[in-house]
């Protein structure tokens, strides 16, 4: 699936992903981009821009991003939200279309994990 596919069914589709939570916990999402060889510089290039507006959000706790020391293709995102609803609206807003629209086909794969805090 692609990027912009699982942006699509999985986060706006209330089906797969509801915007609504009982809980205000504080969320940590690792996102894990695996660039194209020939999109690396692109991939990189929008990255930075996304951490540059997403430290501004309402909800953003910190941001930060990393290159794999072994593998150039490889980027870690590391965001803190305030809680996982101020993060969904992040993921809707047009900061987010327009990496997605930049990025199209720079992406090889990725995944995103959400995750609370436990100790």
């Amino acid at each position: 699936m692609s990027f912009l596919e699982a942006m699509e069914y999985g986060y706006t589709n209330q089906k797969y992903y509801p915007t609504h939570t009982k809980e205000k916990k504080k969320l940590t999402v690792v996102v894990r981009v695996f660039a194209k060889a020939n999109g690396r510089g692109l991939i990189k290039s929008e990255l930075t821009k996304l951490i540059e507006s997403m430290g501004k959000e309402k909800g953003c706790i910190s941001c930060n991003l990393y290159q794999d020391s072994q593998n150039d293709n490889l980027f870690l995102l590391i965001e803190n939200w305030e809680n996982k609803d101020l993060w969904q609206k992040h993921m809707n807003n047009k900061h987010m279309k327009s990496y997605m629209k930049a990025t199209s086909g720079a992406i090889k794969e990725f995944t995103i994990n959400e995750l609370f805090h436990i100790v």
